[in-house]
């Protein structure tokens, strides 16, 4: 009886286990030291042979990069500066029309495209780490750091000296003093002495 009872406990277990999907730990992301959420009618973060698959809007919004979907050839484009991401769904990866080397590449799960987060953090060229313990995937984003401009040393120019122009010198005209008329005074004429002529004798 006991070993009946066993038996039916083992094989109860491993139903279970298979019943569980590979999927069912979820795992965490964190950007930056901050866990991201997902909304409910998004598709958990999942793994699929040892990779970890995102929302693809979700992680690349998240990085500051603009994202758009090609429904006719299931293509994800992410820009962010000078970086060019794409990924074509069951295809391959490509930055800035470079492929990079993938294990998992994109997938359609209900409707939403899952994109494996590491090759998408470091395309845009962020950190990322993974804790087993814990299954998180950290994602540290890139720090656009500008370098200090240099310094130009100031450059003194030579003071040119401006020729002088003599300017020659003008003579004002002597100012014509007025003329004051002196009036003329008649001297008396000075009386002659008479002289008496001798008379005729």
């Amino acid at each position: 009886m006991n070993k009946k009872f066993l038996f039916v406990l083992v094989a109860s277990l491993m139903v279970l286990a298979f019943a569980i999907p590979a999927q069912a730990g979820v795992p965490t992301i964190s950007l930056d030291n901050t866990v991201m959420t997902f909304e409910a009618d998004d598709v958990a973060p999942f793994m699929e042979n040892n990779r970890v698959l995102v929302p693809m809007r979700k992680i690349f919004e998240a990085q500051g990069a603009t994202v758009t979907w090609e429904e006719a050839t299931q293509t994800v484009t992410g820009i962010k500066g000078d970086v060019t991401l794409k990924l074509t769904v069951g295809g391959a990866v490509y930055k800035n029309d470079v492929e990079l080397d993938i294990d998992v590449p994109a997938q359609l799960v209900n409707g939403r495209t899952m994109v494996p987060v590491r090759v998408v953090s470091e395309g845009l060229g962020a950190t990322v780490t993974w804790d087993e313990a814990t299954e998180t995937v950290s994602i540290t984003s890139a720090v656009v750091t500008q370098e200090p401009a240099a310094e130009v040393p100031a450059t003194e120019e030579p003071v040119t000296e401006q020729p002088t122009t003599e300017v020659p010198a003008t003579e004002e005209p002597a100012a014509e003093q007025p003329t004051t008329e002196v009036p003329a005074t008649e001297e008396p004429a000075a009386e002659q002495p008479a002289t008496e002529e001798p008379a005729a004798e």
